[in-house]
């Protein structure tokens, strides 16, 4: 982790060292894994889920079509895919992408077999689009399967709501960085 942070004013001249001492806000969140969606393999195919993380104040069922509110929705969609050979064997390579228009922090897509096993995984890139809440998550994935298969599982890996935990911090800095009590100072202080 890496904090940056502004000081009201400048150590004296003089000064070997900066002591910063107080609590620092970090914001966390857990990575949470959404329902597995299936799509039929072939370029376009898509459909709309809902934003998974985003469940606050939603009274309807996801399977309603109409729900009671405005919950978030999201286009997950091939790009494109291809059917290969390589060293004999069947591959398969594949362009995810999800479109969202409102904040969501997605770690990484997982394809899953029609069994429920895990294929690939990865985040590659992602880019964004129009403004901040609206973004375009694209990774492209290559895997070995033993036949063809007709669909395949979209699993999305994402950051939940963060939250907001108090560090204390007390630390002495110097221009090389931390600066810490040596252990042979502390033993002649106590035998001292």
């Amino acid at each position: 982790m890496e904090i940056e942070g502004f000081a009201p004013s400048l150590p004296s001249p003089g000064a070997e060292w900066v002591r910063l001492k107080g609590l620092l806000r970090v914001p966390v969140a857990l990575i949470m894994d959404s329902p597995v969606y299936v799509l039929p393999l072939r370029k376009g195919a898509s459909v709309l889920i809902p934003l998974p993380g985003n469940e606050k104040g939603n009274t309807g069922k996801l399977e309603d079509v109409v729900a009671s509110d405005d919950r978030p929705m999201g286009m997950l969609y091939f790009k494109d895919f291809t059917w290969t050979r390589k060293d004999g064997k069947k591959t398969f390579s594949v362009t995810v992408c999800l479109d969202v228009d409102t904040p969501f922090y997605l770690d990484e897509f997982q394809l899953l077999d029609e069994k429920g096993k895990l294929l690939s995984a990865g985040m590659d890139s992602y880019s964004s689009s129009g403004n901040d809440n609206s973004i375009i998550w694209e990774t492209a994935l290559e895997f070995s399967v033993a036949k063809e298969m007709e669909n395949i599982g979209i699993r999305l890996r994402y950051r939940g709501e963060p939250e907001h935990v108090s560090v204390p911090v007390d630390v002495k800095l110097g221009m090389g960085g931390e600066i810490r009590k040596e252990p042979e100072k502390r033993e002649e202080r106590r035998n001292g």
